[in-house]
């Protein structure tokens, strides 16, 4: 009777699953832990439900939480904090009368309710707690409104990341009149005085306290691990999540850490306050196996998220087993971020390269050496920056630079001279940033505590909607427009074709589309690559409560008002990016579609008039053909291409 109970309460579950509407896959794995649950309550073993959520943030203009059909970059953090709790739960760290429940969300794909996720963990007499994990600034405010929702409804609640080890870093709670109104302006104190825990530092090895004292229900208000960062060595890799990362554009691409902490000392960064001047590298054995875990699963593409992989201590090991790992089939390749002296080592690059290294990602900031000098990024040398390029693409490694726009010294004018020096330059992709003073770093302590302005409003803090501080040189309205232009200039259909032109032949189609994702998030949209994804998706009840919740028949209106941009901006971004195409295959017949535009424009000039009549001439329809017939070869070729099929 027992046994009939709990699966019939599963199968209750499974159908309210159905009802509420996600994908079927989550239906059937819901299922089966819920009867695993079951089974473990009635043998009388204690359940902790540990929810793990990666927050979304709020878009400004319209308050809807941000969350997109499709991701573009999966969270290392998520994945890295789902691979804790299944080992604490593996090893029965916490007892072998504890059965540890996971349930992952990242809000970038994924809806997040409250008192559907409280409902589903209340179950068999269960003890749950939320972690909200890898919380930026940007993130906070989404993330504090996750929280007091989840207190609210009697769920404890932990919640890490930058901003919180940011702030407790530079403004530690020890009485000062300076750091106590810091906790309460940058949010933490109302935490706390909900009850919500904070939690600073990195989880490796402490994980495992934190869930015995939610058991124990003896959580202190923070934990402090900031002065102790732990040792990696050992410790497990990030495993990819069962229920998100299919929501993926790039389901085979993966990311990980291979070491963490940065020497240098950039006032305007956070990493070496929060995870320390020490580089901490992982095991070499435990990254091969992970790895080769992995490619039975399907990743074939790796994001290194170290903040740089040239300071690993271990890089020459990884490498050369990344490299007896290729001998074997296990041929992936990889992402890193390093510095502009990386190429100077000694074997670096050529290692790099023979290990599958396929792009480097490097934070050139500024090409004003007076800027480099004011924000402490003095190993930076603009002089070598082509001879650097021309070392990573000799040994067919592409080059992305990260600029920041805004240092003290720029200009609006300044911007758009370096913008076209990068252009001359000729880096594969250029992401550009807005100057933001983030909590944990030396310039955002420096500002706090001289009063200087900085926007109140975390959710503006994101390094790309605004700017958040006072400018010497510029207005804001001058500062956004540089910014804005930078954009534009680099991802000008002109500069897409300059850049294809000398690209070879054997990576034209990766570098097509790496381009095809930066201008999609650049015009349709309109977030900044690293933070954006494909078709945009809105949950009515997921909206800052500073904006007016909408009813159902005008959330349906202002959807389909979106959508209807949406497509538009998606019409003209084709267009565009057929054009490039055109201008950068090999020979054939047709080069250009400008005469196509050309006509298009005279012919809405007659409709202006009142011409309607020529809508019906032989020479619209023959353009309308053409128009055509060269879309959706683009889009055809464009297609076999993504799924490696295809040579220009």
């Amino acid at each position: 009777m027992r046994t009939l109970f709990w699966l019939i309460w599963a199968l209750l579950k499974l159908v309210f699953h159905i009802v509420q509407g996600p994908a079927l896959v989550a239906f059937f794995r819901e299922f089966g832990r819920q009867v695993g649950v079951g089974r473990s309550a009635l043998k009388g073993l204690t359940i902790l439900n540990v929810v793990i959520i990666r927050c979304s943030k709020y878009d400004d203009e319209t308050g809807f939480v941000t969350r997109d059909w499709r991701g573009v970059l999966p969270s290392n953090t998520l994945a890295t904090m789902y691979s804790l709790v299944q080992n604490i739960g593996e090893k029965h760290q916490l007892g072998v009368n504890v059965r540890i429940v996971t349930h992952v969300f990242d809000e970038s794909v994924q809806v997040v309710r409250p008192k559907r996720i409280t409902w589903l963990t209340k179950l068999f007499g269960a003890k749950s707690v939320v972690l909200l994990v890898g919380v930026q600034t940007n993130q906070f405010p989404r993330a504090r409104d996750l929280a007091l929702a989840f207190r609210d409804l009697g769920i404890p609640v932990v919640v890490g990341g930058f901003h919180v080890s940011g702030v407790l870093v530079q403004f530690p709670q020890n009485g000062d009149s300076v750091n106590t109104r810091a906790f309460r302006e940058l949010g933490l104190a109302e935490l706390v005085d909900r009850g919500v825990v904070l939690f600073a530092g990195e989880a490796e090895g402490r994980l495992e306290q934190v869930l015995n004292d939610c058991l124990a229900q003896t959580m202190p208000p923070i934990y402090n691990y900031l002065d102790s960062p732990p040792n990696l060595i050992s410790k497990p890799f990030p495993l990819p999540l069962p229920n998100t990362h299919r929501r993926f554009a790039m389901p085979h691409m993966g990311t990980l850490d291979s070491c963490r902490g940065c020497p240098y000392n950039c006032r305007f960064c956070c990493i070496r306050t929060v995870q320390g001047r020490k580089v901490r590298p992982r095991g070499v054995p435990e990254f091969v196996n992970f790895l080769r875990q992995n490619w039975t699963l399907g990743i074939r593409e790796y994001f290194f998220t170290a903040d740089n992989s040239a300071w690993d201590p271990l890089w020459r090991q990884r490498f050369e087993a990344m490299i007896a790992l290729r001998g074997e089939g296990v041929k992936v390749t990889f992402l890193m971020q390093v510095d502009t002296r990386a190429h100077l080592i000694p074997d670096f690059l050529d290692l790099a390269a023979r290990a599958g290294c396929a792009m480097v990602f490097l934070g050139v900031e500024s090409l004003n050496p007076s800027n480099l000098e004011l924000v402490g990024k003095r190993q930076n040398h603009p002089d070598d920056y082509a001879g650097m390029i021309e070392s990573y693409r000799s040994r067919g490694i592409a080059v992305y630079f990260a600029m920041m726009i805004g240092l003290p010294n720029d200009t609006r004018e300044s911007v758009a001279r370096d913008v076209q020096t990068l252009m001359e330059l000729g880096p594969d992709l250029v992401s550009f940033f807005i100057v933001m003073p983030s909590p944990g770093a030396d310039d955002h302590a420096e500002m706090f505590r001289t009063g200087k302005w900085i926007d109140p409003d975390l959710n503006h803090c994101d390094t790309f909607s605004r700017p958040v501080t006072n400018h010497p040189r510029m207005t804001s309205t001058e500062w956004l427009a540089a910014y804005q232009d930078a954009w534009r200039a680099f991802y000008s259909v002109g500069n897409l074709i300059r850049i294809l032109k000398r690209t070879p032949t054997e990576r034209y189609w990766p570098v097509f589309k790496n381009l095809v994702w930066m201008k999609h998030s650049i015009d349709v949209v309109q977030r900044h690559p690293m933070l954006s994804g494909f078709v945009r998706l809105r949950d009515r009840a997921s909206r800052r409560s500073t904006f007016p919740r909408l009813s159902r028949s005008a959330f349906f209106r202002f959807e389909i008002r979106e959508w209807f941009g949406m497509y538009r901006r998606i019409a003209r971004l084709i267009l565009d990016l057929t054009e490039v195409w055109l201008q950068t295959r090999p020979s054939r017949k047709r080069k250009t579609r400008s005469d196509i535009d050309q006509y298009w424009q005279t012919l809405r000039n007659q409709l202006r008039q009142g011409k309607f009549w020529v809508l019906f001439r032989w020479q619209t329809l023959r353009a309308f053909g053409a128009e055509s017939v060269l879309t959706l070869s683009f889009l055809g070729t464009l297609l076999f291409a993504w799924q490696g099929r295809d040579r220009p």
